[in-house]
C-alpha cells in the first residue's frame, strides 16, 4: 500500500470513528431523555393518586396539567382570588370523570382578595373554544387564602346556578377550591340532589 492509500485509509478510519462516537453520544442522550421521561411518568402516576377523589359511585381525576395550573394560582400574600371552569371530554361518564382542562382566570375577571366575578364574554369564548376539541364544562374552581378551604354561602349559590346551566351536557357537577398550602391541597365537592357533598380521596 502506497503512502497515499495509507493516508486515505487512516482518514476513513478517523471519520468512521467520529461517526461511531457521534452515534454513541446521540444514543446516550436519547437514552437519558427516555429515562427522564419514564421517571417523570412513574412519578406522576404516584402523585396522581393524591388528586383522585370519590363520592359514592363517582370518581374525579385531575390531569397533570390541571394540577399544575392550580398550583401556579395558589393564593397567598397579596394575591387576589383566581378561578375558572373545569372541563372534561364529552360524553361525560358519571362513574369516572377526568378533568382535562381548567380555564381562568381571565384578564377581564373582577378579582379581589376574597371574591372573583367571571367575565361572561370571556367565559363564553372559552366554552366555545373548548367545545371545538370535545370538552364541556363540568364544574368550577377557585382559590381561598386558607389552609383548609370551605364552601361559603356565595360559593354554594354560584355553584347551584352553574350546575343548572350545564345539566344538559354533564350528569355530574363539581366544585374545587384550591388552598394556599404548599404542597398543593384541594377541597372537592360533587353536586348531588340539590346540595354540594364533600368528596374524599379515592
Amino acid at each position: 500500500m502506497n503512502s497515499r492509500s495509507h493516508s486515505f485509509c487512516r482518514s476513513l478510519k478517523q471519520k468512521n470513528t467520529c461517526h461511531v462516537k457521534g452515534d454513541l453520544l446521540r444514543l446516550r442522550n436519547q437514552t437519558s431523555c427516555q429515562m427522564v421521561l419514564t421517571a417523570s411518568v412513574i412519578a406522576w402516576k404516584e402523585i396522581s393518586k393524591m388528586f383522585s377523589y370519590r363520592f359514592k359511585d363517582t370518581v374525579l381525576e385531575l390531569s397533570e396539567a390541571v394540577v399544575s395550573h392550580f398550583s401556579q394560582h395558589r393564593q397567598f400574600g397579596d394575591r387576589t382570588e383566581a378561578g375558572g371552569e373545569l372541563f372534561a371530554t364529552y360524553p361525560v361518564n358519571r362513574e369516572k370523570v377526568r378533568i382535562d382542562f381548567a380555564s381562568g382566570p381571565h384578564p377581564l375577571d373582577q378579582r379581589q382578595k376574597s371574591s372573583i366575578h367571571f367575565n361572561k364574554v370571556s367565559q363564553d369564548e372559552e366554552r366555545l373554544l373548548r367545545s371545538k376539541v370535545g370538552l364541556v364544562p363540568v364544574g368550577l374552581w377557585h382559590t381561598h387564602d386558607e389552609c383548609m378551604p370551605r364552601l361559603s354561602p356565595i360559593d354554594k349559590k354560584t355553584g347551584r346556578i352553574y350546575a343548572n346551566n350545564v345539566a344538559a351536557v354533564s350528569p355530574v357537577y363539581f366544585m374545587i377550591i384550591v388552598s394556599n398550602r404548599n404542597p398543593l391541597n384541594l377541597s372537592c365537592w360533587a353536586f348531588s340532589q340539590g346540595k354540594f357533598c364533600p368528596m374524599e380521596l379515592d
